[in-house]
């Protein structure tokens, strides 16, 4: 092969030291392995075209063949550079690496050197350039092919290096030149750390070559008109690759086969195809005639009765060969009611009291449309062959398999045709509301009928997201406890925000109050009630999200499919505000509430009081004043806030004066004070302390699961059973995450075992649900304590669970450690326990509970305490021995111990407090152990 016979192309990225990002275009030729690199200026394919040109053309002259990847840009320009001068262009599949296998290889190793060359010399965006250069000029002189440099083989020798003159005749003369020249200096220590860096990695390439060598199956004989399966790796997070298909062979290019799947075609590897099986295929025609039933319900109204009824074949535009496995293209119908119905499970609608809605009786449109007395339909969305637009992937429907996933799926949403008819219009009422909701926050915005044919014409689609309602009762779970219980109608207006093509790139954090703070609000309560009457109180904002910040983007919405009170069903609305769907609408409106909050100020006796954020939670703010020398005083009261749900805690009349200019800062609805229900939990205050207890979640959410009697214990659990046992397993997590310590231990055991259960973990599963349920109206006490004198005690606790008696290599336990190391009543009695690495035989449960009390209290050995933080869990390391075990536990109790001490401080106080500032408030930490 002669030089400039065969050159490869390929394009790569390099961060320099102030991470500003570079794209770097790379040309190597085949018979020399010259290899050559220039930075971009855009990935446009003029851009390719020029560099391209003036990096080799210029010098070598038009290549005989050009070797590229399917990368749009590149492949464009270079087209313009082949046609021009008569070069072949010899593209490689998609994903198929190794036939770009040279170009792959070296950007690599030129990819490493420069950024060594950047990390050594902390290269900017002004010496990008250069430290390129210096790159080029080690590899091409010092890498050696058959005896050979590069360098050699194309020029006949290597060029002179700027600073090896001082072995010539002009050596004084340099040597002056490099002592006063920080410039000269800049560009010698650069192209010698390339030098350098180029040696250092040559070795490491050489060991990866060697470690990544592999052979290639190529099964041949394909033939077009073939059905054949191909391998590809999505462009998503988890970057998995999956076997796709069957597609059509419809012909080949070199010893790459085109294939057609989905509308569209793949150029792949013959080391990516296999036959399609004869299962495949049978799947393949079956999914064809789902996917015909299935576009029949997305294109007609789910309310029609007559879509659900055998009416003969509809006429369809769908696609044949369009991937069923694909997300609809364009646009995703949201309106369409997913069937929720269980399969094998009685189909009775949720509520026992009331009949089901009769199909005949469901109307199809239920909007009037203004000086019209019968609206136009509205039109059905059409479905374009192709890809869809740039939206997020998204789970729209998790299948229910037992009567429990059901019920609990009914809890969150009603489907309408579980409705019954008489709470149809109550739910149309509730549409109507939500709508007006939205328009009276100013968060959508009608367009008229031209606007919103001009916004279609000119508008990416992509940007018109879709809508549906969503329907839910409020009171589900309660009348399942107590049938009496009304309906409380709710219809939400949701966006298709999984389809937002800014979502990638938008900030969508927003912080939510955690339980310490609760409990230490709660436990101020308690400790002031007495003294200046401290109360508390919880109320809720109305439509939060609609109170956010404004939306910075362009977005639009289309209708729902039963379209919007007084809007022809062309008019689109522009959204202006973060409404429920979007994925930044949560953090909109956090940064609203944040900002309003510490804007307010409030006259007390004479004194302007603001509010600040807590140092350890940004959700807890604290009332305070600052005087004239700018010290801090203690907080007067505190506000506490999860997504909408708020929690006031302070004297009556401060808290009164918070809670006006709360309500006038936003639509809050009905304060409840010193009783009421906060994060599921049911808050009760009184003089005798603060009772924090979740008897009405216990009694709605807990439940048994069924296990037959001829199940034997060590049998594996049947897959309905293991869902039930999950779903359990997650409403008890919950429990006893924030009122039932009491349970935490049993918990963390049955969530260890919830992937793979046996009977004998149901019935364990089983057993502390029972005990849950037994003890229903039992929960948290936080006693008035002596805040000026606290002590804070923390137990902990370690069980060196389950070890084998042998032990491991070189490690053995003794009967007796092995005895008082092991837990009882668990279901690790009847089977091993697995520790959380896979090469040791190990496992301990760790478990620390925190308590406060006052100096008086602990003196008297602990007589009134109140929990404040609790824990239990498998320990993350391997402990040899039940000493070991308990040391670990000890370190990491004394550290939740610490955080909380600092956690009272800085809330009592408005700043951070630390150990060595002596704060008079830091109270004593003592633990305690059982060894």
């Amino acid at each position: 092969m002669d030089m400039n016979q065969l050159v490869s192309i390929d394009v790569f990225h390099v961060f320099d030291i102030n991470r500003t990002r570079h794209e770097i275009l790379s040309v190597i030729d085949h018979a020399t392995t010259f290899h050559l690199a220039c930075k971009l200026n855009g990935h446009s394919s003029t851009e390719f075209c020029k560099k391209f040109t003036q990096l080799w053309g210029n010098v070598f002259g038009a290549p005989g063949t050009i070797s590229v990847d399917l990368e749009s840009g590149l492949v464009g320009g270079i087209a313009q550079y082949a046609e021009f001068h008569g070069c072949k262009v010899r593209t490689s599949a998609g994903q198929a690496h190794w036939q770009q296998g040279v170009i792959e290889r070296h950007g690599l190793w030129f990819q490493e050197i420069l950024k060594r060359v950047i990390d050594e010399k902390s290269v900017t965006s002004e010496d990008i350039d250069l430290a390129i250069q210096s790159v080029n000029s080690a590899k091409n002189e010092l890498r050696r092919r058959h005896g050979f440099s590069p360098n050699q083989a194309v020029f006949g020798k290597d060029p002179k290096a700027p600073e090896e003159l001082c072995s010539g005749g002009d050596e004084e003369r340099f040597i002056e030149l490099m002592s006063g020249d920080r410039q000269r200096q800049k560009e010698v220590g650069i192209r010698t750390a390339a030098r350098m860096a180029f040696f250092r990695t040559q070795l490491d390439t050489k060991l990866r070559r060697s470690l990544l060598q592999r052979a290639r199956v190529k099964r041949g004989g394909y033939k077009v008109g073939e059905l054949v399966c191909f391998y590809r790796i999505e462009k998503v997070a988890t970057k998995r690759g999956q076997w796709r298909g069957p597609g059509t062979i419809i012909g080949a290019e070199g010893g790459n086969w085109w294939v057609s799947f989905g509308g569209r075609c793949y150029l792949c590897a013959e080391e990516h195809l296999r036959p399609s099986t004869s299962e495949e295929l049978g799947d393949l025609l079956s999914t064809r005639i789902a996917r015909d039933d299935l576009e029949k319900l997305l294109n007609l109204d789910p309310d029609d009765p007559s879509t659900y009824q055998d009416g003969g074949d509809v006429e369809m535009d769908g696609n044949l060969d369009e991937d069923p496995g694909q997300a609809p293209s364009q646009e995703v119908d949201m309106d369409f009611q997913y069937d929720l119905e269980a399969e094998g499970v009685n189909q009775d609608p949720p509520a026992p009291d009331s009949e089901p809605a009769s199909a005949s009786s469901q109307p199809v449109l239920r909007r009037s449309l203004a000086g019209s007395s019968e609206p136009p339909p509205v039109s059905k969305r059409v479905r374009k062959k192709g890809p869809g637009g740039q939206g997020q992937s998204a789970m729209m429907l998790k299948k229910c398999f037992t009567d429990r996933s059901l019920e609990k799926q009914y809890e969150k949403e009603l489907p309408w045709r579980v409705i019954p008819e008489s709470e149809h219009q109550a739910f149309r009422d509730a549409e109507a509301r939500q709508f007006q909701e939205h328009l009276d926050h100013q968060a959508l915005l009608p367009l008229s009928i031209e606007e919103s044919r001009e916004i279609r014409a000119t508008v990416p689609p992509e940007r018109i997201l879709t809508s549906r309602y969503a329907y839910r009762d409020k009171n589900y779970s309660r009348r399942k406890i107590d049938p009496s219980v009304g309906w409380k109608h709710k219809a939400r207006l949701v966006i298709g925000g999984h389809r937002d093509p800014d979502a990638h790139m938008l900030q969508t954090d927003a912080p939510t109050v955690n339980r310490l703070t609760v409990l230490t609000l709660l436990q101020l309560v308690a400790s002031r009630r007495g003294s200046q009457k401290w109360q508390a109180a919880a109320g809720d904002i109305t439509a939060a999200f609609l109170n956010g910040d404004l939306l910075e983007r362009e977005l639009f919405l289309s209708q729902p499919k039963t379209g919007l009170k007084d809007l022809h069903p062309e008019q689109l609305l522009r959204i202006t505000k973060g409404v429920f769907g979007l994925p930044d609408s949560p953090r909109k409106w956090w940064r609203r509430f944040r900002d309003t909050v510490l804007g307010i100020r409030l006259e007390y006796q004479g004194v302007t009081y603001g509010f600040c954020q807590n140092p350890l939670d940004p959700c807890l703010f604290q009332l305070s004043k600052v005087d004239a020398h700018g010290e801090s005083n203690d907080p007067l009261a505190y506000v506490a806030v999860h997504v909408d749900d708020l929690l006031v805690v302070g004297s009556p009349e401060v808290n009164k004066l918070v809670r006006t200019s709360l309500s006038s800062a936003f639509p809050v609805g009905d304060w409840e004070i010193d009783s009421f229900e906060y994060l599921g939990s049911h808050i009760s205050v009184s003089d005798q302390g603060v009772f924090f207890s979740q008897e009405a979640y216990t009694s709605s959410r807990l439940f048994e699961i069924a296990v037959d009697r001829d199940q034997r214990g060590e049998d594996q659990a049947t897959y309905e059973q293991k869902v039930d046992n999950q779903s359990l397993i997650g409403a008890l997590s919950w429990l006893a995450s924030q009122s039932r310590p009491d349970l935490q231990c049993s918990v963390s055991l049955a969530q260890q075992l919830q992937q793979n259960p046996t009977v004998e973990d149901i019935r364990f599963t089983n057993l502390i649900a029972k005990r849950a349920l037994e003890h229903k109206d039992k929960g948290i006490w936080l006693r008035p304590l002596d805040l000026d004198r606290l002590e804070i005690l923390v137990y902990h606790d370690a069980a060196w669970a389950n070890a084998k008696l042998g032990g491991e290599e070189g490690f053995r336990l003794s009967q007796a450690d092995h005895e008082l190391g092991i837990m009882r009543d668990t279901p690790y009695d009847l089977k091993e326990r697995k520790a959380k690495r896979a090469n040791s035989c190990v496992a301990s449960q760790l478990g620390t509970l925190v308590l406060l009390t006052d100096r008086d209290n602990y003196d008297r050995g602990g007589d009134v305490t109140s929990i404040i933080d609790w824990k239990s869990g498998a320990s993350q390391r391997v402990c040899r021995s039940t000493f070991g075990a308990e040391t670990s536990v000890c370190t990491e109790a004394v550290e939740v111990g610490q955080y909380i001490r600092s956690y009272i401080d800085s809330s009592m106080r408005r700043r951070l407090m630390v150990r060595k500032q002596k704060s008079e408030l830091l109270q004593a930490l003592t633990t305690r152990r059982d060894c």
